[in-house]
């Protein structure tokens, strides 16, 4: 069977998908590679780990002969970038992408180029510290001088697994245009900021672009990699002609509207609002807020407090005598945020004893995070907005108390979600399908299923 191979590769989960000619997933296989510790003590991503994983997939793969692998690319995480020597070998480590930078790192580049305000409008990117990954050359250039000193190309991580295979040195729209503070988005190139990077920046090639590569006498196309929440909004640019707003909830939840080409606003930049490309280069208007980490760190006050496994609580559906319960009960001591998101995302100040039960807790909770959730996502819906359906992908979409909340607040929009296994994954494979499967006419089975609530979450 003739099969495109997708690495899809999460900050925990990594997972490795076969596609058939019909685009159906007939093998998939998931393992967790955790984050690890240099000499430092800074936190860093385990490449080797990953790259291991990926060359014995390939080589299991070849060595079974039940598929012939056509294709391979990958999907990932943006705002991750590898250094290269001379050689081509790879330098130093993968930094973690949400290390800490100090409050005053890039002030001195910002107030070159126009101020704060003018420099995130013309990079579309909210100013996000190691998560703008042009600030990470910076931060090498000022911190790994050895490092920095050694390294003649750069490449994001998608570009860097592909380049193991290919050899090729090559950015693409959708990881340079993730937040990165290195795209104009004004002139449609790098910023002129860069100018001042001693290191080989490649220029952005197209997303559906690949090479053919003979890996150990075997021969397969290989794509450029794609930036995992572009790669999963793929499937619905496929087969929707209507404006939509996606809701991407993995670590983040990442609300895009690919029809919002509007520049950012003082306002949208204060809030952490980007703008992303594309894969066809075209601006999707993003906003994003911390659900995951946020809900986890306080589901696990929950169970400590009531006893029960975080599993129990997470399986907890909406019911509305729950809600009414707690609307006759409000008090501040039993919401969550009152005085919003600290710092350090942990609302000390609400007293989750005086809840009755677990349920009526994560209810609570539910609520309170929906609530500031549906803040940063109107930040990308316009005056002008057309749009008639929200797509949910990823973790919250199988939330019943998210889904009803959400669905019951956007009344005049259908809310859906989809049971297609890797969205991402899919998104993937579907750029190299043309070229693998010509002349193949298949239609995308979204699989999807609205929700329909008329639960008013202002009451609660």
């Amino acid at each position: 069977m003739d099969i495109i191979v997708v690495f899809d590769i999460g900050k925990v989960k990594r997972k490795v998908l076969f596609f058939n000619n019909s685009l159906e997933v007939v093998y998939k296989d998931e393992i967790k590679i955790k984050e690890k510790l240099n000499e430092n003590g800074i936190l860093i991503d385990d490449v080797e780990g990953v790259v291991d994983w990926v060359y014995n997939v390939i080589d299991s793969t070849i060595s079974k002969n039940v598929y012939t692998i056509k294709g391979v690319n990958f999907s990932t995480y943006g705002a991750s970038l590898i250094y290269l020597n001379d050689e081509g070998k790879k330098l130093g480590y993968l930094y973690n992408n949400m290390m800490s930078l100090p409050y005053s790192f890039g002030r001195e580049l910002y107030d070159k180029h126009g101020g704060v305000f003018e420099f995130a409008r013309k990079t579309s990117s909210s100013l996000l510290g190691f998560q703008n990954s042009g600030l990470q050359l910076k931060w090498l250039k000022e911190e790994r001088p050895d490092t920095y000193k050694q390294a003649k190309h750069v490449l994001h991580f998608p570009q860097y697994l592909s380049y193991l295979f290919t050899g090729k040195i090559v950015s693409e729209f959708t990881t340079i245009g993730c937040h990165t503070a290195m795209w104009d988005f004004e002139e449609n190139k790098y910023h002129n900021w860069l100018n001042d990077i001693d290191i080989n920046i490649p220029e952005p090639v197209e997303t559906k672009q690949n090479h053919t590569v003979n890996y150990k006498g075997h021969e397969f196309k290989v794509g450029v990699g794609i930036m995992d929440a572009m790669a999963d909004l793929l499937p619905y640019l496929s087969t929707d002609t209507d404006e939509f707003l996606m809701l991407y909830t993995k670590r983040w939840c990442v609300a895009m509207n690919p029809f919002n080409r509007e520049p950012l606003t003082p306002k949208e930049v204060e809030n952490e609002c980007s703008c992303y490309l594309s894969y066809n280069n075209d601006q999707v208007k993003s906003s994003r807020f911390y659900l995951a980490h946020i809900h986890d760190v306080h589901v696990e006050k929950i169970a400590e407090q009531f006893n029960v496994s975080v599993d129990e609580i997470e399986k907890v559906n909406l019911n509305e005598d729950v809600l009414e319960e707690l609307a006759d009960n409000v008090s501040e001591e039993r919401m969550f945020f009152v005085d919003g998101i600290p710092e350090n995302y942990i609302d000390t100040y609400v007293d989750i004893s005086l809840f009755k039960n677990y349920k009526e807790a994560y209810h609570q909770l539910m609520i309170d995070l929906t609530r500031i959730n549906i803040e940063s996502i109107e930040l990308v819906i316009p005056e002008s907005d057309h749009s008639n359906k929200i797509y949910v992908t990823g973790r919250f979409s199988y939330n019943d108390i998210y889904m009803k909340l959400l669905s019951g607040y956007f009344m005049d929009k259908r809310v859906f979600t989809s049971e297609i296994d890797s969205p991402e994954a899919l998104g993937a494979a579907l750029m190299l399908y043309d070229e693998i499967f010509p002349g193949n006419e298949v239609k995308i089975d979204l699989g999807l299923k609205e929700w329909k609530s008329e639960v008013n979450l202002e009451e609660y």
